[in-house]
């Protein structure tokens, strides 16, 4: 009676990743043989997978001993470790915040970035602010130049490379104000000669300007849509009937930049 004795069988494993930044996805085989059947146990928890070559996404940071266990056609089987563990490395979570939260003006256009990514003190940071310029501070205090809209994104690296990025749109408003002077006193003193309503420096859609004097009774004296000529005092700024001292109706229509239609009316005190 002869009895044969097979070798253990000798298998090498390989990955086609050794490390990298979370979620890494590893492809393991065998590069020495194509028979048998195999079963890797990934080292993360998870259940085991069959076959010689196996695909796995390690979605936690850490170190994972892998191990394959193989037995050939005949039955005869062998157990070996992945030389070196694979290695996946934790990604920022990238985040931040600012100051004014509700609403930034033109008239004060100046905004606080307040970082809040995770971990704060293991990363390095730079801030893109539209298409303007970038800033390697963690808690950057921005300008901004004029009224729009701006994309500011905060980028994330870890001292191992991983990357991650947080945006937000920064809203820059028009401060739109209007001041309407309640008397006026056209005696050619150079002060407070005209009646013209003070808009602030940005907000106003020029082009829908339109404003009206009338007396008490209704009657039309001055028309305009230029903002920038006010009424001096006689009709239609004629200078040739200057009117006496009371009190006279204005009409005001206009837009700002966003669209919104402002309707005002009110009343005028003119002094000689």
């Amino acid at each position: 009676m002869r009895i044969r004795v097979n070798d253990i069988p000798s298998v090498s494993i390989v990955r086609d990743v050794e490390k990298g930044c979370a979620p890494v996805e590893v492809v393991f085989n065998t590069p020495n043989t194509n028979i048998g059947q195999g079963r890797w146990t990934l080292g993360d928890g998870s259940e085991p997978l069959n076959g010689l070559t196996v695909s796995h996404t390690y979605t936690a940071a850490g170190t994972y001993s892998v191990v394959f266990s193989y037995w050939d056609e005949i039955g005869c089987s062998t157990q070996t470790i992945l030389q070196n563990a694979v290695t996946v490395f934790e990604v920022p979570r990238a985040y931040f915040s600012y100051e004014p939260y509700d609403e930034v003006t033109i008239a004060h256009p100046d905004v606080q970035f307040i970082n809040q990514s995770q971990v704060l003190g293991n990363n390095t940071y730079q801030w893109q602010i539209a298409d303007m310029y970038s800033l390697p501070d963690v808690n950057p205090m921005v300008i901004f130049p004029k009224a729009g809209d701006y994309r500011v994104t905060l980028t994330a690296t870890t001292k191992d490379g991983c990357v991650n990025e947080a945006s937000a749109i920064i809203t820059v408003k028009p401060d739109f104000n209007v001041f309407i002077p309640n008397s006026f006193t056209p005696n050619l003193d150079g002060i407070n000669d005209v009646f013209l309503p003070v808009f602030s420096a940005f907000g106003l859609d020029p082009k829908t300007f339109d404003m009206e004097i009338f007396t008490r009774w209704g009657t039309s004296i001055y028309h305009t849509k230029d903002n920038t000529k006010g009424w001096d005092g006689s009709i239609q700024n004629k200078g040739a009937e200057p009117l006496k001292e009371e009190v006279y109706v204005y009409k005001l229509k206009y837009k700002d930049l966003e669209g919104k239609i402002y309707n005002k009316l009110g009343y005028v005190t003119l002094l000689r």
